[in-house]
């Protein structure tokens, strides 16, 4: 029997505000879940396909990073050198033995005596691995032979070089080491070594940094760190046009900023304790054999303009190792750290510039 044409046909009751409310959230619950699976799916991929470098558990560091480093109590530093130390390994080329001893202070450097005796000349010399001299033997290193060259021309003056360096040590580190370290020593110069490594501020790569430094969330998963390693690319392809050290000293990014921050903070320090700086700026890659060809002439130029800002000395090793390169001398190893020759070329270079006109130890 139909319904009269003209009666309505009755509407279902409506929902419940809390009926509605619970449908909502159970689809947003589905949603999620669908979504987490989906991303346990992609990150047991990576894992299982495509395993990312760059997690939290580094592993055991080589004898050499184990045994000379460990976490530094000084805020900013995560690192130091290990004093009391004595240990050798072989040489790279396997020509030999590297000797590498650290003194009381965590130095690669003799013992130090604190009272600086009359006649004394003491030059506290920040820097990375290079300033260190790794892959080099004791005594081999730039800030000794500068010593040795600084005491034989200046027969009046005893000098004392400390070498401060730290393998991955950038500006605003060297800092740090400035104020908490080399000051209390009293120095009556500062030497800056210069590396175009300085500025890098993320440091994943490094098993120094990641063995000391808290991690980020997203260094604990494949995935995060695939979309990080993919966001890095991005960045050193837009603002390094695809160079990573162009990107480091982008100006106005973060990178370039702790330069800019570390400069700052090293004169400050040193115009408090009245004490002339420094900055000798390292090549990278193998030197070519004319400065005007080598490729990151610019970030020399503008390395240095930032220290002449600051008031600092600039020594440009550039043209040094362009010389040995036209004369067919090496001066780097592979790994891009100064060989002998390039130590000893860095420290004549050094000397020229601390005992000539513009320098804090003139010779007459």
């Amino acid at each position: 029997m139909e319904p009269p044409k003209n009666q309505a046909t009755p509407t279902p009751p409506r929902a419940s505000a809390a009926t509605r409310l619970r449908r909502v959230v159970i689809r947003l619950a589905v949603a999620a879940s669908a979504i987490c699976l989906g991303l346990v799916l992609v990150e047991l991929g990576f894992a299982t396909l495509a395993p990312q470098p760059g997690a939290p558990d580094v592993g055991e560091l080589s004898e050499w990073a184990n045994r000379a480093h460990r976490a530094s109590t000084i805020p900013g530093l995560d690192y130091e050198l290990r004093p009391r130390i004595h240990f050798e390994r072989e040489k790279f080329d396997d020509s030999g033995v590297i000797v590498a001893e650290h003194n009381d202070l965590g130095m690669r450097d003799g013992p130090i005596v604190w009272a600086k005796a009359p006649g004394v000349r003491r030059i506290a010399v920040l820097g990375d691995s290079t300033t260190y001299g790794y892959g080099v033997s004791q005594g081999e290193d730039y800030t000794s032979v500068l010593e040795e060259l600084l005491d034989a021309s200046d027969p009046a003056h005893d000098y004392e070089t400390l070498n401060f360096g730290v393998a991955g040590y950038g500006t605003k580190r060297e800092a740090i080491v400035l104020e908490h370290k080399a000051l209390l020593l009293k120095p009556d110069a500062v030497v800056l070594g210069y590396n175009l490594n300085d500025p890098d501020i993320d440091h994943f790569g490094d098993l120094l940094f990641r063995k000391y430094m808290p991690p980020a969330w997203w260094q604990h998963f494949h995935t995060t760190r695939f979309l990080m390693g993919r966001f890095e690319k991005f960045q050193i392809d837009r603002v390094g046009g695809g160079d990573i050290f162009h990107f480091w000293h982008a100006p106005g990014h973060a990178n370039w900023a702790t330069v800019k921050d570390g400069f700052a903070r090293i004169a400050e320090l040193a115009k408090d304790a009245n004490v002339p700086v420094l900055v000798v700026i390292f090549t990278v890659g193998d030197p070519t054999a004319s400065p005007e060809t080598y490729r990151y002439r610019d970030i020399h130029a503008q390395v240095a303009a930032l220290a002449t800002q600051n008031g600092f000395g600039v020594l440009d090793l550039s043209p040094v190792y362009s010389a040995l390169t036209a004369k067919g001398i090496e001066s780097q190893f592979p790994h891009l750290h100064p060989n002998l020759l390039g130590q000893r070329a860095a420290a004549q270079a050094i000397h020229d510039y601390l005992c000539g006109p513009n320098g804090p130890f003139p010779l007459n």
